[in-house]
């Protein structure tokens, strides 16, 4: 997968694995294990499991705490399978991977349970078949999670379902979103709901997802202390790139913040304030002006309005890993990252040339996204709930939205009742002839 690099030749590995091992090997780099499950469930803490190059087809559950998952130096390994973090598996780091989440379960992957996890350098997806990241749940909440440096694209089902999210941070404290590139996903590139609570997201590059972040919750819960900085969100596909919503008797969000990053065009409009719960300052409206984005390179050309937002971060925007401001400079981006805080001299909020179309503000419902740009939604929706308990015994209440079947107008109800009743009688006439048929076989 194009956009992460190889493993650092600096890798130390304690056990490996290949795509021509046996698991009843030694796990050594003349005798290595053949599958992931294997390599992670023989390391203890402190130890690092390297992957040579192929693809391993595992669903895979690391149960142990403080290990390093990686490629073997110089290598890329791809893990295609559910990738889950169990609770108590904690200090766990994963790094230098592909991570091809596609399930038979159709579950979230990468899922997180375990405390202090990190994924750095990792290229996720499911071929667009259910969410990849769900930090936390009620299998266990996530603590200090750290998504860094990595490409999370092409998650979710489509046409949308409005549920399947590039990284959904579901119950979880501290949770860091620094320096990737989410693009490309069918709902919320990032879903703060019901229960994420301090949400750094800074550095990042959200792209053609169905919206870019949504601030939202559940009962008394509700994503609180987010900050959202020197990012670019743009070119959302369904809504908008900034929005939130609360269902009927859920307090709206407090103390979320999102400040100076680069906005730039939605079906829906470039944000949606309606709801409440977040508030917007310095933020600036304008084309970022991306190398390829079709192409998946999103690095910023030259005289890019929104280079002075991500001059500290190194997200790998480009193909082969570059950072955003690669494409500025003809002989690389060598030097260290600064710091990842905007400088101060960011510009304030700027209204798009007059050449791009105009920002409108949106409307105090959700918007229905342009039947020309956008998947047609089912005809008629409605939120399907039910009342979970976190680890801390809290009651929320978790809400999708699922099609519902139009009633047949011209059927009454006496009708039905009596097609229902016919039906079942057919069914156990044909049981009785069936029975029939056996016994006088037996007889």
């Amino acid at each position: 997968m194009a956009g992460v690099p190889a493993a650092s030749g600096a890798t130390t590995c304690t056990k490996v694995a290949s795509t021509s091992g046996s698991d009843a090997a030694t796990g050594t780099d003349a005798a290595p294990y053949r599958t992931v499950a294997k390599l992670t469930a023989t390391l203890t803490d402190g130890q690092t499991g390297c992957l040579r190059a192929g693809t391993y087809r595992d669903d895979t559950t690391v149960a142990a705490s403080g290990i390093t998952l990686t490629s073997y130096p110089g290598e890329r390994a791809t893990v295609a399978g559910r990738f889950w973090i169990k609770q108590g598996a904690d200090r766990v780091t994963v790094t230098a991977l592909n991570l091809d989440g596609k399930n038979a379960g159709l579950l979230p992957s990468p899922t997180v349970n375990g405390n202090d996890a990190r994924f750095l350098g990792v290229d996720v997806t499911n071929e667009h078949t259910e969410i990849c990241f769900l930090i936390g749940s009620s299998w266990g909440r996530a603590q200090r999670t750290v998504i860094q440096g990595s490409r999370i694209h092409d998650c979710g089902k489509l046409p949308s379902q409005n549920q399947d999210h590039g990284i959904y941070v579901s119950e979880a404290d501290d949770t860091q979103i620094v320096d990737n590139v989410i693009f490309n996903n069918a709902d919320r590139g990032v879903q703060l709901y019901p229960d994420a609570q301090r949400t750094v997201v800074r550095g990042n590059i959200i792209d053609g997802n169905g919206e870019g972040i949504i601030f939202s919750g559940a009962g008394s819960a509700a994503a609180a202390g987010t900050v959202v900085e020197g990012n670019i969100l743009s070119n959302a596909t369904l809504r908008t790139n900034v929005e939130s919503w609360y269902p009927a008797g859920t307090p709206a969000g407090s103390n979320n913040v999102v400040r100076n990053n680069c906005l730039w065009q939605g079906a829906g409009g470039v944000h949606n304030l309606a709801s409440g719960g977040f508030t917007m300052t310095a933020n600036t409206v304008v084309d970022p002006q991306f190398v390829n984005r079709a192409g998946g390179d999103f690095r910023l050309k030259a005289g890019s309005p929104c280079a002075a937002y991500l001059a500290g971060s190194r997200a790998p925007a480009g193909l082969t890993g570059q950072s955003p401001l690669d494409a500025l400079d003809p002989a690389g981006d060598t030097t260290a990252p600064p710091a990842t805080t905007p400088p101060a001299t960011v510009p304030s909020v700027t209204t798009p040339p007059a050449t791009t179309p105009p920002v409108t503000t949106p409307p105090a419902t959700t918007p229905t996204p342009p039947a020309s740009t956008t998947p047609a939604l089912p005809a008629k929706v409605a939120y399907q709930c039910t009342w979970t308990k976190t680890k801390s015994g809290k009651k929320v209440r978790r809400c999708v939205l699922v099609p519902v079947k139009a009633k047949a107008a011209s059927v009454s109800t006496a009708a039905a009742k009596a097609k229902v009743k016919a039906k079942a009688r057919a069914k156990a006439k044909a049981r009785a002839k069936a029975a029939a048929r056996r016994h006088a076989t037996k007889a």
